[in-house]
């Protein structure tokens, strides 16, 4: 009875292919000729010879499902075409070099200028331990390529729209900040206007109710209309509206409720003098403040 290893050795010989001298090539490949009706499995366990077909092995079968399920695809780019035609310049700022200045810099020290070592102004750090190389370049922002491009600066607009709503005004103003024409920002803004994009009445109303819910009286809700760019007429009459129906009333009495909460157990004077503060600072008018701290402190 013969070992496995001379039985491996012995098939190795006899199926070896060789070259015109009757010598195996260095990289030949064992070869398992098929037999009649038999299958063969050669000693490489990378290939399983049935007949006269191989059969993938398990290795390449897995390679072959990567390659046809995409994992191995290059991911394609985005068709849609890149309208914002911006380009970086630099801000304007007194923050342009980092923090501690440029590395070209000169440092003067008791009226002699030093220049600043490798790793910055104070070089090496304790140990091992470097300092990171400051920024040489100041800040950028992005600006149009063309300032009088109106696709450009109607695809701007509707990008700020997307992100939050906004009066014409702001928007005009946020378009002029980006770096476009103030006549074809005002131009894009006011065909958006026709369209029923922009409403600033609505936009005025929703500014209203948002006031209330933070408790802001007459005076705070006018400051805050007009820090959004809402147009002083139109804010002054939304404005009114709301005070007639009394939206400010109740945001006075809310507050009073909130801070007589807070103060429970403090000193009638203390209470009162923190509620007119707060009143103060949420713009209500002294004679609903007054009424609401009669009637929620005095007669305490």
């Amino acid at each position: 009875m013969i070992s496995v290893e001379e039985f491996l050795q012995g098939r190795h010989l006899s199926d070896a292919v060789s070259d015109g001298d009757g010598h195996a090539p260095a990289d030949a490949s064992p070869v398992v000729e098929a037999q009649k009706g038999d299958g063969a499995i050669s000693s490489d366990s990378d290939s399983v010879v049935v007949g006269a077909n191989p059969v993938v092995s398990g290795l390449q079968a897995g390679k072959a499902d990567d390659t046809a399920s995409g994992r191995n695809r290059k991911p394609m780019r985005s068709r849609r075409p890149n309208r914002a035609h911006t380009h970086a310049v630099a801000v304007t700022s007194n923050y342009t070099s980092g923090f501690g200045g440029s590395l070209d810099a000169e440092d003067v020290s008791n009226g002699r200028p030093q220049r600043r070592r490798k790793y910055g102004k104070y070089g090496k750090g304790r140990g091992n331990t470097r300092y990171r190389k400051y920024r040489t370049g100041g800040p950028t922002k992005r600006v149009p390529d063309d300032p009088a491009d109106v696709d450009a600066c109607r695809e701007a607009a509707l990008t700020l729209l997307d992100a939050a709503a906004r009066s014409s005004g702001a928007l005009i103003k946020r378009l002029v900040d980006k770096g476009y024409d103030s006549v074809v920002a005002e131009d894009v803004v006011m065909r958006l206007v026709d369209v029923h994009l922009i409403d600033d009445e609505d936009y005025a109303r929703s500014v209203v109710r948002s006031c209330a819910g933070r408790m802001l009286g007459f005076r705070g809700t006018v400051m805050e209309l007009k820090r959004k760019s809402v147009d002083d007429r139109l804010a002054q009459e939304v404005a009114n509206e709301a005070r007639e129906q009394g939206v400010f009333e109740d945001a006075a009495w809310q507050l009073g409720r909130k801070v007589a909460a807070k103060t429970e157990g403090l000193e009638h004077e203390v209470r009162r003098r923190r509620f007119w503060s707060a009143g103060g600072r949420k713009g209500h008018d002294p004679e609903t403040l007054r009424r609401v701290a009669h009637e929620l402190f005095d007669k305490e």
